[in-house]
């Protein structure tokens, strides 16, 4: 994924009710390559994006290791169904591996239902679920 991408792949995240404008995309596209333990990939078609992974290592205190986890995985809802996605997911295990991590996570929303039969099908397996909460610490 290159920042030139931006306008492709705002338009994937809003087929899963994530809009972001483009000039968002770009500049979060330019941070995650400026980080180290980050990586994002796009899934071309004709000369056209038509998917887009994110991967990004974690170091969370109370794991026994790091790992990498999926950050956010997109393909066009035109070709769903069509090996993009498995490709998508491949490139990322195959960099985790190549970066000394075994083990890679995802998160997927319970509303999920299709994602979730699609990383079963891959090989995860569900270890868990659990709730997420927010605040707003900008509150007017």
């Amino acid at each position: 994924m290159l920042p030139k991408d931006a306008h492709a792949v705002s338009g994937l995240s809003a087929q899963l009710g994530y809009p972001m404008p483009e000039s968002t995309v770009r500049d979060r596209i330019n941070t995650v390559l400026n980080q180290p333990g980050h990586e994002a990939f796009v899934a071309e078609s004709d000369g056209k994006i038509v998917g887009w992974i994110h991967v990004y290592v974690a170091h969370i205190i109370e794991a026994p290791h790091s790992y990498t986890e999926i950050g956010g995985l997109v393909v066009d809802e035109n070709i769903r169904g069509k090996g993009v996605g498995r490709e998508l997911v491949k490139a990322v295990e195959q960099w985790s591996l190549a970066n000394g991590f075994d083990d890679i996570r995802v998160r997927s929303a319970s509303k999920r239902t299709d994602a979730h039969a699609f990383y079963a099908k891959l090989g995860y397996k569900l270890v868990k679920t659990q709730m997420r909460f927010e605040k707003s610490l900008n509150s007017s």
